[in-house]
């Protein structure tokens, strides 16, 4: 029995109406369960016959974008590296893939991982947090993430830079078999043996993705006590592209970045608190121009921009407004672990 035959067979004993995607003999020739959100799908490999089971989340739109709802949702309660220590010797390679979309084809592209694609055991909240960004990236701001976003990309076929739209992909995805099992038997037990394993997980995507509180963003005041969550928070109010938007990435991906206190974010400022309760920066959210306001006690060895000067209201704070890229990096650094206690506050 031809390989895609022996698989379709075990996986339609579980999933009685399976969908298939792919050629035959082609490079990946599979089915899914057909779901419009989390799904079970498998894949062969034509030139070898390995073949593989995953849990996959695609970036369309099905019912209100499943995909951004779950990349919302582990920005703000992560929630999947939890399952690390429940899943026994299952330990499946995560992977977000960006899909780079030419009319309703697929093409592929030079840029097609997203961050880190490890074992789920190898991920950290740090490389877990920085994988969902970039993914987050691939859709489009000024939607709330309900969209592909354009990126520029390199199309393999000529080497070619060209701008297409873009969205993000996860599977999350184990090897069923090396070589097509010689029994329907024994092609059954071990992709029920999987899917069973991995049943935590599917039902964690899928709660993930279609969580109601992550699918628009709140006009309320929202408290953070991480950095990065209140940056992965704050980018949804911020325009793609602008100062403030880049600063906020920066700010999520550099891991060097370690600061004490508290944060608050609303749809128009994210503020940075001192533990005793002073405010030591803020900045205007949908200002396309960085406009960081910040506690001279956080300016010790920071370069400040051309045109820094004292808040106009308070001495003990300056004004650092700039969209030049250079300064915009440098401004990083008032983030950085110091004393948080200044002088007054405003």
């Amino acid at each position: 029995m031809e390989p895609f035959d022996r698989a379709l067979d075990a996986f339609q004993e579980i999933f009685p109406d399976p969908e298939s995607f792919g050629k035959p003999g082609g490079s990946a020739h599979g089915a899914s369960d057909g779901s419009k959100g989390a799904q079970w799908n498998f894949w062969v490999i034509g030139t070898t016959g390995e073949a593989y089971l995953s849990i996959n989340l695609e970036g369309m739109k099905y019912k209100n974008w499943p995909s951004s709802t779950f990349i919302l949702s582990e920005l703000k309660e992560p929630q999947l590296l939890h399952l690390r220590t429940e899943l026994g010797e299952f330990d499946p390679i995560i992977r977000f893939r960006r899909d780079a979309w030419q009319a309703q084809a697929r093409i592929s592209i030079a840029e097609a991982d997203i961050g880190h694609v490890l074992p789920l055991s190898k991920f950290t909240a740090d490389t877990w947090r920085a994988t969902l960004a970039e993914a987050l990236q691939c859709l489009d701001p000024s939607k709330f993430h309900k969209g592909r976003a354009k990126q520029h990309v390199t199309r393999l076929k000529d080497d070619q830079v060209i701008e297409m739209w873009v969205s993000p992909h996860l599977n999350i995805l184990v090897k069923l078999w090396d070589e097509t099992p010689s029994s329907h038997s024994t092609a059954y037990k071990r992709m029920a043996s999987l899917v069973s394993g991995l049943t935590p997980i599917h039902d964690l995507v899928g709660s993930q993705s279609t969580r109601t509180d992550s699918s628009r963003p709140s006009s309320r005041k929202v408290k953070f006590d991480s950095l990065g969550d209140a940056a992965n928070y704050a980018l949804q109010f911020t325009r793609a592209g602008s100062s403030t938007h880049n600063y906020l990435q920066g700010l999520l991906l550099n891991s060097g970045i370690d600061s004490l206190g508290s944060y608050t974010v609303t749809p128009n400022r994210f503020v940075w608190w001192g533990e005793d309760g002073s405010r030591l920066a803020r900045f205007e959210l949908k200002s396309v121009k960085l406009s960081l306001v910040v506690a001279n006690s956080q300016l010790e060895g920071v370069k400040l921009p051309t045109g820094a000067k004292p808040h106009i209201k308070n001495a003990s704070m300056t004004d650092c407004f700039t969209d030049a890229e250079a300064e915009v990096a440098e401004l990083l650094r008032v983030f950085e672990r110091r004393s948080t206690t200044p002088t007054t506050s405003n």
